[in-house]
């Protein structure tokens, strides 16, 4: 599914490509999620969070572009959306060696700010 988003550009080296078809891969999926009430869509949100995981672990510098996008998903009206940025973003805060609060203080403040949720199933991610 990645590879639909990878197209060929005689100016760009591979690693651009890459790069800019990865990027445009977790928008769409983060875009279409903030809307979504489907079970099947929901899952595939919830996979690709995990990815998102996998990659801050390993490459966080290909994440620039999502982290913000993971922020808009915190919120949302579609709770289990909103609750799913809000543990994932608290995850990626919350790994040793994480600079994530650094770069991104307006993610961390907005981010912090959802432990004041009145609702408690959002709050207990932000106590994650």
């Amino acid at each position: 599914m990645f590879a639909r988003y990878v197209r060929h550009c005689p100016r760009c080296t591979m690693n651009q490509l890459i790069i800019t078809g990865f990027i445009q891969y977790f928008s769409d999926i983060l875009l279409e999620a903030k809307t979504s009430e489907n079970e099947e869509e929901y899952e595939q949100l919830n996979d690709v969070h995990e990815l998102i995981q996998e990659i801050h672990r390993t490459v966080p510098d290909l994440l620039l572009n999502v982290i913000p996008q993971l922020e808009e998903e915190t919120k949302v009206d579609e709770l289990n959306v909103r609750t799913l940025g809000t543990k994932t973003l608290g995850i990626m805060f919350a790994e040793k060696n994480s600079f994530v609060a650094e770069n991104y203080p307006l993610v961390w403040r907005s981010w912090l700010n959802r432990f004041w949720s009145f609702h408690s199933t959002f709050s207990s991610c932000v106590r994650y």
